[in-house]
């Protein structure tokens, strides 16, 4: 059995026991903060200078941290921010060339639980964006100087381009909020869209990421 489908068995086990479950003010009218941690699977889109050429956003792992508001039970907000460091590679012309990159991802969702109970699936879906900061390929090193607190400081740095792109996000999962506790955990399956203007389509990367946090 494929962990897609296996998601899909837990998500219908967990309706069918939520169904009976009492409703509590478990969220209602709380304000949250969490911490996260998600993996993002990899993705590839012609290049928009040289369609010949394919770039691959290698798969990354991101943290981060956000905070939330839940005006009831059925509904919350949330804003978070995610760092990480991945990998592109352009392919095309019989070459290859691969160059790190490091992420910084903001998020601004809306979610729906369907059940109000402390174990509950869960929609999710928003807006944000996604900077991307790479070196030039191939670019040498450049030597360069700056003052700092009580001398000037030189040295060598290689040329970076970074791009900041719209981006937009859905996900479904799973929420668990203990009893005579204020922690909550959440763990969701995701589908991630940036409109970089460095391919010629908007790549996709799926995920899954989980939330670990705190109500107040």
């Amino acid at each position: 059995m494929s962990w897609r489908r296996s998601l899909m068995v837990v998500v219908v086990a967990v309706l069918a026991l939520s169904a009976g479950v009492a409703s509590a003010q478990v969220r209602e009218g709380t304000s949250e903060g969490y911490f996260l941690f998600e993996y993002l699977g990899s993705t590839s889109a012609p290049w928009t200078k040289h369609p010949d050429v394919t770039l691959k956003f290698d798969s990354a792992n991101l943290w981060g941290f956000g905070g939330g508001y839940n005006p009831s039970n059925n509904f919350g907000i949330d804003f978070d921010l995610l760092f990480g460091n991945s990998y592109i590679e352009g392919t095309g012309q019989g070459a290859t060339l691969t160059q790190s990159s490091s992420w910084i991802n903001g998020r601004l969702n809306g979610n729906w639980y369907p059940m109000e109970g402390r174990f509950t699936p869960m929609l999710t879906a928003g807006i944000g964006w996604d900077n991307l900061t790479t070196k030039v390929p191939g670019a040498p090193p450049i030597y360069t100087c700056g003052p700092g607190y009580y001398y000037w400081w030189c040295g060598y740095s290689y040329p970076s381009i970074s791009e900041t792109a719209f981006a937009y996000n859905a996900g479904v999962g799973l929420r668990y909020d203990p009893p005579n506790s204020n922690f909550f955990m959440k763990l969701l399956y995701s589908w991630e869209w940036f409109d970089t203007g460095a391919t010629t389509k908007t790549p996709m990367m799926q995920g899954a990421y989980i939330t670990l946090g705190a109500k107040f």
